[in-house]
């Protein structure tokens, strides 16, 4: 019986937190409605941050996300994203290796989907257009600063 509550304890004390902290660019409008808005494209992000000793440990950079938000923004010539949607996933894969490392290596697969869109209301006052060049480009121009 002591083994069996000395197990459960070492367990309970065992488990972690897998907490994932992304930066989003530029400024959450609520002044834009849908019919002020064109898309221009879909976003689609996929990615996977690998956790350690059950999740204590291995959080993802802070911008993780921001960075490809930006890239695909302005590879379309849109001004931010509408209607993100956040989903974290433990795959099968995920899970597969999880269960055969005792958690002490786990993955997690994270994936933002979106409407990439060109506002046409006026810009936020104060925040002009800012050049926002994407990697190994110069000069790219968005219509509200990130």
């Amino acid at each position: 019986m002591l083994r069996i509550l000395t197990l459960a304890l070492i367990l309970a004390a065992s488990t972690g937190c897998f907490t994932m902290n992304a930066a989003m660019p530029g400024t959450l409008r609520t002044d834009v409605t849908a019919a002020q808005t064109e898309k221009v494209g879909t976003l689609t992000h996929e990615t996977t941050n690998w956790f350690y000793i059950c999740g204590l440990l291995g959080s993802p950079p802070e911008d993780v996300f921001a960075a490809e938000i930006k890239k695909q923004c302005q590879a379309k010539g849109a001004d931010g994203v509408a209607n993100l949607t956040y989903e974290a996933q433990t795959g099968c894969l995920d899970f597969a290796i999880g269960y055969c490392t005792f958690n002490i290596i786990t993955p997690r697969s994270y994936k933002l989907t979106g409407d990439l869109v060109r506002i046409k209301a006026s810009p936020l006052p104060g925040k002009p257009a800012k050049s926002a060049a994407a990697p190994g480009e110069k000069g790219a121009q968005v219509a509200q600063a990130f």
